[in-house]
């Protein structure tokens, strides 16, 4: 198994919690929120070592961490309207 560390992941504000996420890329439902990006990164680091306990458990197969050099970044941004 890889080292969490080894997983990309996405981190992004909730923009109805204003929550952080870190939702990991290759392993689906995989995703660690807190109060910081750091807070949420770690949550979703120990989260990945259990997520793949327990899909091996469920006998699925588990991908190996994706580079990120494999994923398009494209990012949308949503913003609320301007009062003038």
């Amino acid at each position: 198994m890889k080292a969490p560390d080894d997983y990309p992941m996405l981190v992004y504000r909730d923009s109805d919690s204003g929550d952080w996420v870190a939702a990991v890329f290759d392993l689906p439902g995989c995703i660690g929120v807190g109060d910081s990006p750091e807070e949420a990164v770690s949550v979703a680091r120990t989260f990945i070592g259990h997520w793949i306990e327990s899909a091996r458990d469920c006998g699925w197969t588990t991908r190996q961490p994706t580079a990120i050099g494999d994923y398009d970044l494209t990012v949308s941004v949503k913003t609320p309207p301007c009062k003038s």
